[in-house]
């Protein structure tokens, strides 16, 4: 009943406090189901539209534009956006807020924010209200995909998360979203979980991957039953097939990825047919490139973002430190939005070698599943080019010859030394995200 109620009263609430949500949520609605043709019309004008107002109004990309020998007119075509720099956090750190962000627009409709810094150092940039706006109408369709509708109840399992009164209210009256920590997710804080998602009922869970793959092995551990979930939404941390079958096996339910940042929100998201990772291409333009070259399809590239929705600091050909597949086919949901075949980490999950090997996060993954009865946990630190230490937090079955054998076959692979230090715990990132890959080597290799 409660459900039925939101949905009739909650559009006129917003239309009285003159909020656009509901209109561009609809609007995202009807739109995802036109043709990719179209699609990609709408999608070359608003990057024309970005490329122009960067252009004349952010000093930092007339700067850029100008030592590049290129105006947005030069740009008549979606390939020759590579003819654009890239702008990496670097650039925004050195300039920013003076030449990031637009003259002709006040600073009253400024919205600071920042990134988590899970890679070490965070980033400060502006949005505004309207950013906001069809950031939340981009998300509240994948959460439609995964199965929840407006007024139905769902659970977010984050990391760090501060909110207002308002905020606060809005989110247990008419999102109905309850949050969980990501944090000290011991065997006692999951039993507790377990029992809320039972007595809560949501639809929908949304977590990061590494929080859920814990839960979903305390649940197969203990022989728990959950059965009344539409779907989980995975974000944040990478997701492996491996993982994915895991937390389908514990909740009965189908897994859905999302992939997204700070600075953007949702990028891209898995709908029902689970063919890859629709872009959310109304408002963003994505390159993968090696080489600063477009990579064919089903070649790893690294992923590079322009945002259409930030006139007040606009994101053009950003490097957004990740990796991933394009794919160039329909899927047959039947939405005309473009796909990505596959989201691969962030480049920091990536082990270059001194042979010239990639060696990415996928592989230490399944390297250690074979030793899963041994090893609780593991982090890879790539220290230089022939150095890589590995922390394991052991089982008690953990011995000296499953530690020798690990370490000569992991050598013998990869080609360095290495070194294995057994400890009692492995440190979230201050947002709550594990991090299973370091590597403190540059990638300009990219």
């Amino acid at each position: 009943m409660y459900e039925k109620f939101l949905r009739k009263i909650y559009p006129l609430i917003l239309k009285i406090t003159r909020n656009d949500y509901w209109e561009e949520y609809q609007g995202l609605r009807k739109r995802q189901r036109f043709s990719f043709e179209k699609i990609k019309e709408i999608q070359w004008k608003k990057l024309k539209a970005i490329l122009n107002h960067a252009y004349e109004n952010v000093p930092m990309y007339y700067e850029k534009f100008k030592e590049s020998g290129i105006k947005p007119e030069d740009i008549k075509r979606p390939e020759d956006m590579v003819n654009l720099p890239i702008i990496t956090k670097d650039d925004f750190r050195k300039y920013f807020p003076n030449k990031t962000t637009a003259k002709n627009i006040s600073k009253s409709n400024w919205i600071p924010n920042s990134t988590s810094g899970s890679t070490g150092q965070p980033l400060e940039f502006i949005i505004d209200k309207d950013l906001l706006t069809k950031e939340r109408a981009r998300v509240n369709l994948g959460y439609e995909w995964a199965g929840l509708n407006l007024g139905e109840k769902f659970i977010i399992i984050w990391g760090s998360h501060q909110e207002n009164l308002i905020k606060y209210l809005h989110r247990k009256i008419f999102r109905r979203a309850l949050i969980l920590s990501a944090f000290n997710m011991t065997d006692k804080i999951m039993g507790n979980y377990i029992k809320t998602i039972k007595k809560y009922k949501p639809e929908i869970i949304q977590t990061y991957t590494s929080a859920i793959v814990n839960l979903s092995k305390f649940i197969k551990k203990n022989n728990i039953s959950i059965n009344n979930l539409n779907g989980i939404i995975t974000s944040g941390e990478t997701l492996t097939e491996t993982h994915r079958k895991l937390i389908e096996s514990a909740f009965n339910c189908k897994v859905f990825n999302r992939y997204g940042s700070r600075e953007f929100g949702c990028v891209a998201h898995e709908c029902e047919a689970h063919e890859g990772l629709h872009v959310m291409a109304e408002s963003f333009f994505l390159e993968f490139i090696k080489y600063n070259k477009w990579v064919n399809e089903g070649e790893l590239g690294k992923i590079i973002i322009t945002n259409f929705d930030n006139y007040t600091m606009p994101f053009i050909r950003y490097d957004i430190g990740d990796m991933g597949i394009p794919i160039n086919k329909m899927c047959s949901c039947g939405r005309g939005l473009p796909l990505i075949k596959s989201i691969e980490g962030r480049i920091t999950e990536f082990i270059p070698t001194p042979s010239g090997k990639l060696v990415p996060y996928l592989y230490f993954n399944y390297f250690f599943e074979q030793y899963g009865k041994y090893i609780k946990q593991f982090q890879v630190i790539q220290e230089n080019i022939d150095l890589i230490k590995i922390n394991i937090i052991p089982d008690s079955k953990f011995n000296l010859k499953i530690e020798e054998k690990i370490k000569q076959d992991l050598q013998n692979y990869l080609e360095v030394k290495l070194e294995i230090k057994k400890v009692n715990e492995i440190l979230l990132t201050k947002a709550g995200k594990q991090i299973s890959i370091i590597s403190k080597l540059s990638k300009d290799q990219f």
